[in-house]
């Protein structure tokens, strides 16, 4: 408790002495809020880091990118509470016990049925939901997810929990994979599968790995071509997001581009404040700023995009991550990901915590081609899962 104690000592002259620092456009009280603000999230990270010191760095790199890069702005700041709670959700949820987690799993098998059968309802247009004639954008909406990718997602990290507790739902998990129609979860599905039956059994590993390899043939030569425009998109705005923060700056298109998609004042506001210098600028260790992407991108993407879309998101989590956080902000996240495949690796290896295992490596899998944190039931999949897995990584005592 001593680093407590210390942390309101300095709470206690710090927060009314902000008002001595001078933010343009405020006043006293922003400065003592932003104060109390970045205590108090000091003190959450000081929390985590009893539950994981990777984690808790990281998330004192967001706070000082929020606070110093992105410069408060209000994205950046609900990305970063959200952030916080999504961490001690985490957190909380590895400290149940085994049996908790095993009732959780069910729990999300029965979401999981939910969530077939209102796809399912879609298709044959019995959703009177969604499907509500008197606004037909709401037909968009699929599932409880909210979209095509985001649907995908979610049957492919379900996939292992599936396999493994609950194997005669395996045609609802292959039917809503093919209602979503969503090729990175399709191949992210099949990966997983793999992964899961090379640590449980090595032989149904290598007949799966012959079956899933013709399926998928077949499924992206007669069900979902993919579009090779898009894909250059993608590509295209992986290697431009990479190249900014590389190069330290972006360079506005002459136009930034509109759609539904965007909001045409905030745009047309940015593009002005930018027009004389056309760039904006950027340290190669700190990147863009916690959530500027969305902010960012759409004054940049009409440069080179194939296709009349903007993207409000980089469809690839890592490649996001690194034009917000830059390289230092990148360095963090693999270690993250570093640690958690160390954690696997040294722990007696229950079912759980196999099955969490794969449906965290198969929700990073799809991370490479669809957002996944930017949506609320994709990122409470990644909570769960991440709980369980370092519930299980405690109780199995790492050697």
């Amino acid at each position: 408790m001593k680093k407590y104690f210390i942390l309101t000592l300095i709470a206690i002259f710090s927060i009314p002495l902000a008002a001595v620092i001078k933010i343009p456009a405020t006043d006293v009280w922003y400065s003592q809020y932003l104060m109390l603000f970045i205590i108090s999230c000091i003190a959450a990270s000081l929390v985590l880091w009893q539950f994981n010191k990777t984690i808790s760095l990281l998330s004192l790199y967001c706070l000082f990118s929020t606070i110093a890069v992105a410069q408060q702005s209000p994205r950046a700041m609900l990305c970063l509470i959200h952030l916080y709670l999504g961490l001690f959700a985490i957190y909380m949820i590895s400290k149940f016990d085994r049996r908790q987690r095993k009732i959780i799993l069910n729990a999300m098998i029965a979401l999981f049925v939910i969530q077939s059968a209102w796809i399912i309802l879609q298709k044959l247009g019995l959703d009177m939901i969604f499907n509500d004639v008197d606004f037909p954008r709401r037909d968009a909406t699929v599932a409880l997810s909210g979209s095509y990718n985001q649907v995908g997602l979610y049957f492919a990290v379900m996939c292992p929990l599936i396999i493994a507790n609950a194997p005669y739902l395996g045609i609802l998990n292959g039917l809503g994979l093919y209602l979503s129609q969503t090729t990175t979860a399709v191949l992210a599905t099949v990966l997983g599968i793999a992964v899961y039956f090379f640590i449980t059994n090595k032989r149904i590993f290598l007949i799966f790995l012959i079956i899933g390899a013709i399926l998928s043939a077949l499924y992206w030569t007669k069900v979902d071509q993919p579009s090779m425009e898009k894909f250059a998109d993608r590509v295209n705005i992986a290697k431009y997001s990479i190249l900014s923060v590389n190069r330290g700056y972006v360079e506005l298109a002459d136009k930034p581009v509109i759609n539904s998609e965007t909001n045409e004042a905030y745009l047309k506001w940015w593009h002005d404040k930018h027009k004389e210098r056309q760039k904006i600028q950027c340290n190669p260790l700190f990147g863009f700023g916690l959530g500027n992407f969305m902010r960012i991108a759409p004054l940049w993407q009409a440069k080179f995009l194939k296709m009349e879309k903007i993207y409000s998101h980089a469809h690839n989590d890592f490649i996001e991550a690194y034009f917000e956080l830059g390289q230092v902000g990148f360095l963090f996240v693999l270690f993250i990901v570093a640690d958690f495949f160390y954690k696997f690796f040294k722990v007696h290896k229950t079912k759980i915590l196999t099955i969490s295992f794969c449906a965290i490596v198969t929700h990073m899998l799809c991370a490479l081609g669809i957002f996944t944190i930017h949506t609320a039931v994709s990122a409470m999949m990644l909570i769960l899962f991440l709980g369980i897995f370092y519930g299980e990584v405690r109780d199995g005592c790492i050697a």
